[in-house]
């Protein structure tokens, strides 16, 4: 497993001091800007989903179906085996999923470990 393309999210403990000047800086909203500029969605100018990709919700109903050949039948299997590989042969040497995902959280945490030397 290639650890280079992996999410991982963690958090540590801090030490909060309180600032009154912060806290009605925060409070007063002016740091809020549009969520993918949408005004009604207002989000911190740090907020972590400013650097995900935007994909705008589009009604079922809008959309011709679409033409599925035999083609693009297989290219979906394929795809949705890359999609798995892992989870499916991690299935069929016996490992459960859990311990799998904790194996994988290992090998990340390794990776981490190196990287900081």
């Amino acid at each position: 497993m290639d650890v280079e393309f992996s999410l991982s999210a963690t958090g540590k403990a801090c030490t909060l001091f309180r600032d009154q000047r912060q806290y009605e800086v925060q409070e007063s909203q002016s740091n809020l800007i549009p969520c993918h500029g949408d005004s009604s969605n207002l989000m911190d100018k740090f907020d972590g989903r400013a650097l995900l990709d935007h994909i705008p919700y589009c009604p079922e109903e809008g959309f011709p179906e679409p033409i599925v050949d035999q083609h693009t039948q297989e290219e979906t299997r394929l795809l949705s085996y890359e999609r798995y590989r892992c989870l499916i042969e991690a299935r069929r040497h016996g490992v459960s999923e859990e311990t799998h995902i904790h194996a994988v959280q290992r090998a990340i945490d390794r990776h981490k470990k190196k990287k900081e030397k």
